[in-house]
């Protein structure tokens, strides 16, 4: 993005300044919680030319994944719930899985562990009650 557009959206009052999350500056980039490592290996990896050139932004949210990978815990969140009952588990049993915080690390690295009981709840988007038939999620 050239110097002139950001300026006038900073001048205008559009965005907070400088850092804020909207823009494609260094400080906007951090407050959107992209590391620094992954702003180093996009660099690296796009090199320096002397040309303008476009570079598809998919290539840096690549390099934000594979860092984040490596660095951040899984954890799980279900953000639309919609309450599923298994009607033919127990209503006092609970079985635990475990799973791995990194998935690609070796097991040592650590685990969680996660709970089944009877009552468990999905994200709403992934139920149907009259799926059509290219839904592959759960239905009715």
């Amino acid at each position: 993005m050239r110097n002139r557009k950001p300026l006038k959206l900073v001048e205008d009052g559009r965005v907070d300044g400088w850092d804020d999350p909207r823009m494609s500056t260094l400080a906007g980039m951090r407050r959107q919680g992209i590391t620094p490592d992954s702003i180093r290996e996009f660099s690296a990896h796009i090199g320096i030319a002397k040309r303008e050139n476009w570079i598809e932004l998919g290539l840096l949210e690549k390099f934000i994944r594979d860092d984040l990978n490596t660095t951040t815990r899984r954890v799980m969140c279900v953000l639309d719930p919609l309450k599923v009952v298994v009607e033919n588990y127990p209503e006092d049993a609970s079985d635990d899985f475990d799973c791995p915080c990194f998935p690609d690390d070796p097991p040592q690295v650590g685990s969680r562990s996660v709970p089944f009981t009877r009552e468990i709840f999905i994200e709403r988007e992934d139920f149907m009650e009259n799926p059509s038939r290219k839904f592959h999620r759960l239905a009715s």
